[in-house]
């Protein structure tokens, strides 16, 4: 359990620090003063070939550092929760590969083209990219090796490895928080009543919109209508893609936001259960309707 566990924590840190480098990458694709050429032939197709996986990878980092940064504001990593870290690097560095391909690909076909320091920072940034995306994949090939192994011992041994009680995204999220409130308390004290005092504030107004709307609270749980909560999501971020454009230019950008909104529904559908954002919701809802 210990070296699975060691393992995972060097892959979440591996993995958190590729696709931090791959975020700017991306941002570096569209300056204000230079528009670099792309290989895709319009941008709806880079749209959906980067930056839609670019978001994947980042929604799976998250969620692992939300694991295991949950399980240490509560209890030791467990056989679940490791499972799920596992899962969740391995979709990152998943996705961060292409992501890496086409940001050289870019930096190919801008040779000569790309003004003043734009060009040497791309390389410079790609080159970084590339080492650690490499560093993240052997990390997280590690790490599932070693969940994996726990796991035939554990079904050898006839542990229970269904029961997926502690491994539910709130309550990790929830673990989350405490952790990083004991790290700001200890690392910077001063903040740490201005943190109080926000998440007083949130907890009241929580609450309020509890008592205030009951229906529209119990109608957007993810443990229990974990669908609901990908629709509002889906729409949400679609408006946040479309919302620039139409500030700015007065216009609606449609297809993009469209592909945003097939894109959540779909990585939701796909990965959902193998992340545990929505299997262990629906089982565990069963077994209380059951009694």
């Amino acid at each position: 359990m210990e070296v699975a566990a060691a393992h995972a924590r060097r892959a979440v840190g591996a993995v958190l620090a590729a696709a931090s480098v791959c975020a700017v990458l991306v941002a570096l694709m569209a300056p204000a003063s230079y528009r670099p050429r792309s290989p895709w032939p319009n941008d709806i197709a880079y749209y959906i070939s980067v930056f839609t996986l670019a978001q994947v990878a980042g929604a799976a980092t998250l969620l692992s550092v939300v694991r295991l940064l949950g399980a240490m504001g509560r209890t030791s990593l467990d056989v679940p929760r490791l499972r799920l870290i596992a899962n969740a690097n391995l979709v990152a560095v998943t996705a961060l590969l292409p992501v890496l391909a086409e940001m050289m690909a870019t930096a190919i076909l801008n040779r000569g083209d790309a003004p003043g320091t734009w060009y040497p920072l791309l390389l410079a940034v790609v080159a970084l990219g590339a080492l650690l995306v490499a560093v993240a994949a052997l990390l997280a090939g590690r790490s599932a090796t070693a969940t994996t192994a726990l796991l035939r011992e554990h079904r050898r041994s006839d542990t229970a490895l269904r029961d997926v009680r502690g491994t539910d995204l709130l309550s990790d999220a929830a673990g989350t928080l405490r952790t990083l409130h004991s790290w700001a308390a200890r690392c910077t004290p001063q903040i740490v009543p201005l943190v109080d005092g926000a998440a007083t504030t949130v907890v009241r107004v929580a609450r309020w919109a509890d008592r205030r709307f009951p229906t529209a609270c119990a109608w957007l749980d993810i443990r229990a209508h974990p669908w609901r909560f990908c629709a509002v999501v889906a729409a949400v971020c679609g408006a946040l893609v479309a919302a620039p454009d139409a500030i700015v230019k007065g216009e609606v950008e449609g297809p993009a936001a469209v592909v945003e909104i097939a894109a959540v529904f779909a990585g939701f559908a796909i990965l959902g259960g193998y992340l545990g954002v929505r299997a262990p919701a629906s089982r565990s809802t069963r077994s209380a309707r059951q009694r």
